[in-house]
């Protein structure tokens, strides 16, 4: 194959999507050990809020005593607003997870910085003026504007290191085991689901609010439950 059509033919997607990948590797490596730093356990929630589990698992966090991050898609947060006032007023903190939780691999340029810059706009709303924005990548994916888009808005990627795929689970207890199994190996930066699907809103209130609520009874009262608006640069 002529040298220059390869090129052609290469570049434009090693550009889009692996260029991308790779530097979110480096971020995702240098956010995780700067977590790890700390004997905190960090408990984060995507897709919501929903009004079925959402509601449920700010009562568990409340009752005891422990904070959390909401990382919301902006098309649930103009749906259920006072949901997402309550996880502000609790003192949880809030984080961008773009507006319709679109696949940056699978989303063009033009759409994905729609999907970036409605999201963003919406977070806004519920912060203070120049706080800095957590994001959490849909899938955990970037493309070039994705990433280019964090980068000049100055927002800070939060990525995870246990994730026991709850949204797949029907058991909460299999759910608690895993994931307490992942802390006991060092993984403390848990990812969970309190959103997706209107028709998954009841298994996150039967199966993920339930291992929480689990959780807080196994595990010894040496570990903080702490926001990751704690992790330093």
């Amino acid at each position: 194959m002529n040298l220059w059509l390869a090129i052609l033919i290469f570049l434009p997607p090693f550009l889009y999507l692996g260029l991308p990948a790779l530097v979110k590797m480096y971020l995702k490596y240098c956010f995780l050990s700067q977590a790890q730093k700390s004997n905190c356990i960090y408990l984060t929630f995507d897709d919501g809020p929903n009004p079925e589990a959402t509601p449920i698992l700010l009562d568990i966090l409340r009752d005891n005593g422990a904070k959390a991050t909401f990382f919301v898609t902006g098309k649930m947060a103009e749906q259920f607003p006072d949901i997402v006032a309550r996880i502000c007023a609790e003192g949880h903190t809030l984080g961008g997870h773009s507006y319709a939780h679109c696949h940056p691999w699978k989303t063009g340029p033009w759409a994905s910085y729609q999907d970036m810059a409605r999201g963003t706009a919406i977070m806004r709303n519920y912060l203070q003026s120049g706080g800095k924005i957590l994001f959490r990548p849909p899938y955990g994916k970037f493309n070039l504007v994705t990433l280019c888009y964090i980068v000049i808005t100055g927002q800070k990627a939060i990525f995870w290191n246990n994730d026991v795929k709850d949204y797949l689970a029907n058991d909460a207890a299999d759910v608690c085991y895993k994931i307490n199994e992942q802390i006991e190996k060092g993984n403390r930066l848990i990812l969970l689901h309190d959103g997706g699907s209107p028709t998954a809103w009841k298994e996150r209130l039967r199966v993920t609010a339930i291992a929480v609520g689990m959780l807080f009874g196994i595990l010894d009262r040496k570990y903080v439950f702490n926001n990751t608006s704690k992790i330093q640069d």
